[in-house]
């Protein structure tokens, strides 16, 4: 199962022995798989990974995207793959086969983002993440045992990571990204007893849950990222009082009326982050007709998927509310 590969380190041409591609991967998982829960180790955003990447003269320069939404996936810091892309190929610039920047075997791949999601996947799967080997010190001799992980491939890799200020010691990540004055991220968690939703962009708050209620609730990643000098309007949190389930609303008459007229059956927590109420990308509502529990989403996708096959459960209420670029 293991392939003998050829690496580029600089201009010098090495061996190295690849344990990940010829293998079976664990089924993907959901993201966020349950080991990834007990990070919250910070991961780097698309933007931070493609500056890096152009500032390397990296063909990879641009797939930041492609990177983050593996992580998330995978339960994988992207900053270790772009890390090991940089020890293995020199970012891209020296492949043996094309789009595989990751010395993966003598595998060629359709583009660069099906190589990165094939390698987040095969971290993410039973030889590495499942064996309990979170960190790159352990993660190294069995990814490259060509002799150098101790003296190489490692501190390379980890030199990458640090860079991105995550942290080399825990590779998982749970979507959790730096803190940006300029901007919410907000973290989508589901109660794994009842399904109820719950959105933050508070830190502390999912900081909170991660570590103190992950038995109730799960982080399922990052549901959008709002620019804050552009989205001014106040986005309300209600909660039920009788079931615990969360209900958003940008309307400042919804959140009149309910005040008013259902004080009873929900309280006012406060505004949960701003949002947009006059141009933007949407965020569609749905509501379940057997609970009465809400689901807030941004993607097109989840929203289309919903409508077409989740029809007797979540009904579409329409656009809850936008997120200004």
């Amino acid at each position: 199962m293991r392939r003998k590969i050829g690496l580029f380190v600089g201009a010098v041409l090495v061996g190295a022995v690849l344990v990940c591609a010829g293998v079976a991967f664990a089924a993907p998982r959901v993201a966020l798989a349950a080991d990834a829960m007990a990070s919250t180790s910070i991961g780097p955003t698309a933007a931070q990974i493609d500056a890096y990447l152009l500032s390397k003269g990296s063909p990879l320069a641009g797939q930041g995207a492609a990177f983050v939404q593996s992580g998330q996936t995978y339960g994988v810091n992207p900053a270790l793959i772009v890390g090991i892309s940089g020890a293995e190929s020199t970012y891209g610039k020296y492949c043996f086969h094309p789009y595989n920047a990751w010395g993966y075997g003598d595998y060629t791949f359709l583009s660069w983002a099906d190589g990165i999601a094939a390698v987040t996947r095969c971290i993410s799967g039973h030889l590495y993440f499942g064996a309990g080997l979170y960190s790159v010190a352990q993660i190294g001799p069995m990814y490259d045992q060509d002799g150098m992980a101790e003296s190489y491939w490692i501190p390379f890799v980890s030199g990458v990571m640090t860079t991105f200020g995550a942290d080399p010691s825990d590779c998982r990540w749970s979507g959790v990204f730096p803190s940006d004055p300029t901007m919410w991220t907000v973290y989508r968690f589901r109660n794994l007893k009842n399904g109820y939703y719950l959105w933050t962009a508070s830190d502390a708050e999912r900081d909170n849950i991660v570590a103190t209620m992950s038995k109730t609730w799960t982080l399922e990643g990052v549901a959008y990222r709002i620019t804050k000098l552009t989205n001014t309007s106040p986005l309300w949190r209600f909660r039920n009082l009788k079931s615990g389930f969360y209900l958003y609303t940008s309307d400042p008459n919804e959140e009149a009326n309910i005040v008013a007229n259902y004080s009873k059956y929900y309280a006012l927590e406060g505004v949960a982050y701003n949002v947009s109420r006059s141009s933007g990308s949407p965020v569609w509502r749905f509501r379940n007709l057997k609970n009465g529990t809400y689901l807030y989403t941004a993607d097109a996708n989840e929203k289309a998927n919903i409508v077409a096959t989740m029809a007797k459960t979540w009904d579409l209420e329409g656009v809850a509310y936008l997120i200004a670029p």
